[in-house]
């Protein structure tokens, strides 16, 4: 296997065609999300690997001895130690196609979760009309620097979410957007860019607990999406299947065109 260097990652892409694979493939290769490359060939790779901290996401052939071991010792002696040293704890494993299911343990070794559904989606109906912003005093706001500089409670926990996904506060600034809700000084939801690329992006979201079920991250996601299309940029909204409270915002603001799909979970370990 060999490590990629970000000139070469788009040979990668044609092996990485389900649409969340291909939203954060897309990214990558577009230098907006940091992330290590490795392919058995440069030129014209048979099996990719792909890790951006927490996700990891593999594709192309399953079959090959020699790259599966190849994989097998770059988790074990780059991936799994560093994710130990950050105390990352887990990791979610992406996959495609099927098939890679039946080599996962052999790879990564023990796995604390398989099989475990996650859905995506890929288009907005028109929103216009359904999403009514709570009133004062709590505000919308659109992410800036100024706000990245204040003290306001939980702007730290803004920030992670943002570096993230992204080298940099300054690079998101220039290349993403996103918006908060405020509640005086403090934010108490907020919705980021995510995995950009050309003409699509992710989306982060958050809600403070005691802000929870009072229509704030509709709010907020509806902002960011109309904010997207305005840019000519169709924004995705991956969650847990089982997350029904994240399911329902996606379904409120107008998502639709979703698809299932199956990830892993596995442990770093103690180190």
């Amino acid at each position: 296997m060999h490590r990629l260097s970000s000139e070469e990652t788009s040979s990668i892409r044609p092996h990485f065609d389900t649409p969340n694979l291909r939203l954060v493939v897309d990214s990558i290769i577009d230098g907006k999300t940091p992330a290590r490359v490795w392919a058995d060939d440069i030129a014209a790779p048979r099996t990719a690997l792909a890790w951006e901290g927490r996700c990891i996401y593999l594709a192309g052939d399953c079959e090959g001895v020699e790259a599966n071991k190849g994989l097998r010792e770059i988790f074990s002696t780059e991936i799994q130690p560093e994710g130990q040293s950050r105390e990352l704890g887990f990791f979610k494993l992406y996959y495609s196609p099927d098939a890679w299911s039946l080599r996962l343990e052999e790879i990564f070794g023990p796995l604390s979760h398989k099989n475990v559904e996650r859905r995506i989606y890929c288009s907005v109906r028109d929103i216009s009309s359904r999403i009514d912003v709570p009133s004062p005093p709590l505000k919308l706001r659109q992410i800036d620097a100024q706000l990245l500089k204040s003290d306001f409670a939980h702007i730290g926990a803004v920030k992670d979410e943002i570096l993230g996904g992204w080298p940099s506060l300054e690079t998101f600034l220039d290349q993403g957007f996103g918006f908060v809700m405020l509640d005086g000084t403090s934010v108490v939801c907020w919705c980021t860019a995510e995995y950009v690329s050309e003409g699509k992006c992710g989306i982060g979201i958050e809600t403070i607990e005691a802000y929870e079920r009072r229509g704030i991250a509709t709010a907020v996601a509806g902002e960011f999406v109309r904010h997207a299309l305005t840019s000519g940029m169709n924004p995705h909204w991956d969650c847990w299947a089982s997350n029904i409270p994240s399911v329902r915002v996606a379904e409120k603001v107008g998502f639709a065109d979703n698809h299932d799909y199956e990830i892993a979970i596995g442990t770093f370990g103690d180190g």
